[in-house]
């Protein structure tokens, strides 16, 4: 419907084939329609960009490849190109439910003082198949300082507040998004909500693209 806001996704991505098709399936499978995926490939030399074309026009999808400075490079050109009222940026290894967008938009809606909307998570190590359920605490600020740590794939917020915030911090390599969780937590409003809403990669890690290493890793 033409009243829904518009979700912006954005996927940075490097070299990561074996895992971005089923990233892009589970965006595609979102109940919730009304949403644009801007995916922002580092250069990648595998089979990443011939799945990108495989699905052009198949969904609301915008890639790029080319060089840049990293993960959070990638992220904020994403973040810059988007269009949405909503915004969230998910790796390339991660997953979303289908129920995932419904859910944030509905609790956007009906909570109109909060920013960032954050729930909990499903944590899969590819290689060894392990699974487990992870509970996220309500946000607090001083635990967010001192253990540097809420679950990225599970978080989304009002487009305002990144203008507000003015990006990822491009010289942190790893943990720019703990940084970020830190600085809109001391002047935007974080609400979680008690839905799983997304899956953690833990058996890959890289310098951009897999799952982003935290001062939990």
């Amino acid at each position: 419907m033409p009243d829904q806001p518009l979700v912006s996704i954005v996927t940075p991505t490097l070299n990561q084939g074996r895992f971005i098709e089923q990233t892009i399936r589970s965006i595609i499978g979102q109940t919730y329609e009304r949403f644009e995926h801007i995916v922002v490939d580092g250069g990648s030399t595998d089979e990443t960009l011939d799945i990108l074309r495989r699905f052009e026009g198949s969904y609301p999808l915008r890639w790029t490849s080319g060089p840049d400075r990293g993960m959070y490079d990638a992220i904020n050109k994403g973040l810059a190109a988007a269009r949405g009222e909503i915004v969230a940026y998910l790796n390339s290894d991660d997953l979303y439910f289908p129920w995932t967008l419904d859910v944030v938009v509905r609790a956007l809606a009906d909570r109109p003082d909060a920013d960032f909307i954050f729930g909990d998570f499903l944590q899969i190590n590819d290689v060894t198949g392990r699974r487990r359920l992870m509970w996220q605490m309500p946000f607090d600020l001083d635990y967010v300082q001192r253990a540097g740590f809420l679950a990225q794939p599970a978080v989304f917020w009002r487009r305002r507040a990144h203008e507000d915030l003015e990006g990822f911090d491009t010289r942190l390599r790893y943990v720019a998004d703990c940084d970020y969780w830190m600085r809109a937590g001391a002047t935007h409003k974080f609400t979680k909500l008690d839905e799983v809403l997304a899956t953690e990669n833990r058996a890959t890690a890289s310098d951009k693209r897999g799952p982003t290493l935290s001062m939990r890793s």
